[in-house]
C-alpha cells in the first residue's frame, strides 16, 4: 500500500517538521483505505496525533478514507450529521493542477478524483493552504512505469534492498544499497523546490552498490534513490526513507527517540576557537526558559548527546557560542500539550 506524500506544504502550524504525508492502515473495509497522518521531525516518523500529545480520544481528527471503488475522499474522524461527516475537517478541493485553487472553490464535502482531477488540495481549519496529494496516480498507474536511464538487460524481478544513508559530516551524505537486475539508478537531491540528479552505473545481474559518489547536502535537502531497467524506472519500497514517496531527510543534527531516550548527533562545523565550541540545550515551554545540558566540542569525528528520560514537549537544539545562533533545527519531543481538544481536522 503506498504512502501519499503532502507537496509543496507552505503553511506548518506543527512546528519544524519535515516530510508530512498520509499513511493507508489496516485492511479495505466496506471498500474504503484507511489513511492516517504522519509527520517526520528530525528524522523520526510520528502520527500527527502522537506528536500533539492528543488523548485516544481525539487521536482520529486527522484521519481520511479514500472509496477504491471510485475514488472518492473524505473526512474519517467525528459525528455522522445528516448522513454526511461534519467534525469540521480541514477544507478540501480536487483539482487538475498543482496550484493551489482559490479558497472559494474548498468545501467540506466528500471529493472525487480522476485521470484528469487528480490533485488533492488541502486547508487547515484557519483556510491556510497546507500542500496537496496526487491521489490518482498511485493507484491507476501501470507497474514499473516512468522513465530511467542507462542500459540494462530484460528483468522481470529488479530489485532494490537495504538502502542505507550515511552522514559523513553536516554537508555530506553517502549512500549503500543492494540491488539485482537493474542497469543503472539515479540519485534525486530536492533543495527548497530545486531538483538535481545523477545517475550511477551498475553492470553484472546484482551486488551492492555504495557511494560512487557523495551527496552534498544542506538542512532539509530531500534525497532519493530509485533503479533503472529497460527505460523503467523502479522505486525504493514507499514506506522506508529513501524513496520518492518516503525521502530521506538531512539534518545538520540529527534528533531520534527510542522509548524514554533522545540522542542528538552532530559533526558540528568546526572549531570556534573557544573552549567549548557549541551548547547543547533544553527549552522549557512551561518556564520559558533553557538549560544547558552540555557542551559539544569539534574533532572531525561524530559527537553524540544523549538525554534520558526527555521531557516531553521540550525543545532541544544546537548553539554555536560564537555566533549564538542555533546550529541545525530544534527539535520538539514528543507528546506535548495539545494545542485544542476541539474536533478540528487538523
Amino acid at each position: 500500500m503506498t504512502a501519499l506524500p503532502i507537496v509543496s506544504y507552505t503553511n506548518t502550524p506543527w512546528g519544524a517538521l519535515g516530510a508530512i504525508e498520509y499513511r493507508p492502515e489496516g485492511a479495505v473495509t466496506n471498500d474504503e483505505q484507511f489513511y492516517r497522518l504522519w509527520i517526520e521531525n528530525q528524522g523520526s516518523w510520528y502520527t500527527m496525533a502522537t506528536h500533539q500529545g492528543s488523548s485516544a480520544t481525539y487521536a482520529d481528527r486527522y484521519d481520511i478514507k479514500r472509496h477504491v471503488v471510485n475514488d472518492t475522499w473524505h473526512d474519517a474522524g467525528g459525528v455522522l450529521v445528516g448522513g454526511g461527516y461534519n467534525d469540521q475537517p480541514d477544507y478540501f478541493k480536487i483539482d487538475s493542477t498543482t496550484a493551489a485553487p482559490a479558497w472559494s472553490g474548498f468545501n467540506q464535502n466528500p471529493q472525487q478524483a480522476s485521470s484528469t482531477d487528480k490533485y488533492l488540495h488541502i486547508r487547515d481549519n484557519t483556510g491556510a493552504y497546507v500542500g496537496y496529494m496526487d491521489v490518482w496516480t498511485p493507484f491507476h498507474s501501470s507497474s514499473g512505469g516512468g522513465s530511467g536511464g542507462g542500459g540494462g538487460f530484460l528483468s522481470s524481478n529488479p530489485k532494490i534492498e537495504n538502502l542505507t544513508f550515511t552522514k559523513t559530516s553536516d554537508s555530506a551524505v553517502d549512500f549503500s544499497f543492494d540491488w539485482e537486475n537493474l542497469g543503472s539508478y539515479t540519485v534525486t537531491n530536492s533543495r527548497a523546490g530545486v531538483v538535481q540528479t545523477t545517475t550511477g552505473n551498475l553492470s553484472g545481474s546484482s551486488g551492492t552498490e555504495s557511494a560512487s559518489f557523495s551527496l552534498t547536502c544542506q538542512e532539509g535537502d530531500l534525497v532519493w534513490i530509485h533503479g533503472n531497467y529497460n527505460n523503467n524506472a523502479l522505486e525504493y519500497h514507499p514506506d522506508i526513507p529513501g524513496s520518492q514517496s518516503n525521502p530521506y531527510v538531512f539534518r545538520v543534527v540529527n534528533f531520534s527517540v527510542s522509548g524514554t531516550t533522545l540522542t542528538a548527533t552532530t559533526f558540528f562545523s568546526g572549531s570556534t576557537g573557544l573552549n567549548n565550541d557549541a551548547d547543547f540545550r533544553d527549552w522549557d515551554p512551561d518556564a520559558h526558559s533553557w538549560t544547558r545540558l552540555g557542551y559539544i566540542n569539534y574533532d572531525g569525528t561524530l559527537q553524540t548527546k544523549i538525554v534520558s528520560p526527555f521531557s516531553r514537549g521540550h525543545t532541544y537544539y544546537v548553539v554555536d557560542r560564537s555566533t549564538g545562533n542555533d546550529y541545525g533545527i530544534r527539535y520538539t519531543a514528543p507528546g506535548g500539550t495539545r494545542r485544542s481538544r476541539g474536533r478540528n481536522f487538523w
